[in-house]
């Protein structure tokens, strides 16, 4: 699937009324440089997208494809764009990309993005667009003074849920038990999302090669626990 280059206009989306969340959290603001600057265009056609697929998954964070890959193999009805912004992880899954379509896997519905997930999001996603976001094992920044990096303690995050669909789901895991119960008291108490599922699994109930993403899987074969929550935004 090629993707386009035509400037989505994006005028119905007033960054200016996004309001913020509870907890003291300050409302997230797009930077008006950015949000003005026409030398960017939009590098999705939504309206295709949605023509051609039955639902427009995201994930922000994909690095080198595994999950997204075979995500899309085994999802063709959906479309899933994967966004990674680090060169080197982007680069490699490129070619991981390259050479399944030389082996005659199409991955049209997969749409990989080098990019900032933030700006993808912000400047140029619609309302009620991804059935589902997937954030498997983000960067924890453990540090008190890294919080506001934290997905859920971002304010940003209101700005992702707002392209999330009435009943769509956000799939968060990690490998750090007191990132994911932060994460889920963020999730339901100020963002007011609902509780789908929690599971706590380690390779007792998952072997290693079954993992959907590197991490996953070194976490596993090395003795580790996962934890994952899903959380649905209201219809």
């Amino acid at each position: 699937m090629e993707l386009t280059t035509n400037p989505f206009v994006s005028a119905e989306i007033d960054f200016d009324s996004i309001e913020g969340p509870k907890r003291g959290l300050r409302p997230f603001r797009y930077p008006l440089a950015r949000a003005g600057d026409d030398s960017v265009v939009c590098p999705i056609d939504w309206s295709e997208l949605q023509a051609r697929f039955g639902a427009i998954d995201l994930e922000i964070g994909c690095g080198v494809g595994f999950h997204p890959i075979r995500r899309a193999l085994t999802e063709p009805s959906r479309a899933l764009l994967a966004v990674e912004h680090t060169a080197l992880k982007f680069k490699k899954f490129a070619g991981r990309i390259r050479s399944h379509r030389e082996k005659g896997m199409g991955l049209e519905n997969l749409i990989p993005l080098h990019m900032n997930a933030i700006d993808l999001v912000a400047r140029w996603a619609p309302e009620d667009l991804f059935d589902t976001v997937y954030l498997l094992y983000p960067n924890p920044h453990p540090k008190e003074k890294q919080a506001n990096q934290r997905w859920l303690r971002m304010p940003f995050f209101g700005r992702l849920l707002k392209s999330v669909r009435p009943g769509g789901r956000i799939v968060l895991a990690t490998n750090i038990e007191s990132y994911w119960s932060e994460a889920n008291e963020f999730a339901l108490l100020t963002w007011g999302l609902e509780s789908d599922s929690d599971r706590v699994f380690t390779s007792s109930k998952v072997p290693p090669f079954a993992g959907r993403t590197h991490f996953e899987r070194k976490t596993l074969a090395t003795g580790g626990t996962c934890f994952e929550s899903i959380w649905r935004k209201p219809e």
